[in-house]
C-alpha cells in the first residue's frame, strides 16, 4: 500500500507488512507445544515410561484443543496425565478433547503420553495436536521416539583404548 499499510500477501492471504511499517507477518499460530520431540529412550520390554509436553496459550483469545491422533502406535500412547504412567487411562489412537480442553490467554496444560514396547526395536510415531483460537485452526505435530529392549552397556578399558560392546 502506499500509505505503509498492510498488505494482503499474494499467495497465502495473511496481512504483510510494507517495508516502511505495518504489521509483522503471522509466522505460526499464537498457541505452542513443549517439547516438539519426546525421546523416550532406551525402554526395557514389559517397562513403562512416562513423559509430557506442555501446551501454552500465547493468544489474546481462548484456546479449545480440538483433536488428537497418534500414528503408528507401536507402543505409543496418549494417557490422562498421572503419577502412576503404568496405572494411567490410556485414550483411543485419536479422539475428540472437549470443552474441558480450553485454555484462557496465558493459560497451559499438560498432554501425557507412554511408551511400553511391543517389540525390541526401535520406535518413532507422530502425535497430532489441533487448535482453535476463533475461527483460527491449526495442528502442530510432536515427533515420538525411543528404542525397546535390554540397554546396550559399551565399556572403555582405560590403557589400551579397547571397547568392549556387552549386550
Amino acid at each position: 500500500a502506499a500509505d505503509g499499510g498492510v498488505t494482503p500477501d499474494a499467495v497465502s492471504g495473511d496481512a504483510r507488512a510494507d517495508s516502511d511499517g505495518g504489521l509483522p507477518p503471522r509466522v505460526g499460530p499464537c498457541w505452542s507445544v513443549a517439547p516438539l520431540s519426546l525421546d523416550f529412550g532406551v525402554v526395557a520390554e514389559g517397562a513403562t515410561v512416562p513423559r509430557t509436553v506442555t501446551v501454552t496459550n500465547g493468544c489474546p483469545d481462548p484456546l479449545v484443543l480440538t483433536r488428537y491422533s497418534l500414528a503408528p502406535t507401536v507402543g505409543f500412547r496418549f494417557i490422562e496425565p498421572s503419577p502412576d504412567a503404568a496405572a494411567a487411562r490410556p485414550w483411543p489412537l485419536a479422539g475428540d478433547l472437549g470443552p474441558d480442553w480450553t485454555l484462557p490467554p496465558g493459560g497451559t496444560a499438560t498432554l501425557a503420553f507412554r511408551f511400553s514396547p511391543l517389540t525390541a526395536a526401535p520406535a518413532a510415531a507422530v502425535a497430532l495436536l489441533r487448535g482453535e483460537v476463533g475461527a483460527d485452526a491449526d495442528t502442530l505435530p510432536i515427533a515420538l521416539e525411543a528404542n525397546s529392549g535390554a540397554p546396550c552397556l559399551i565399556v572403555a578399558a582405560e590403557s589400551g583404548g579397547v571397547v568392549t560392546k556387552v549386550d
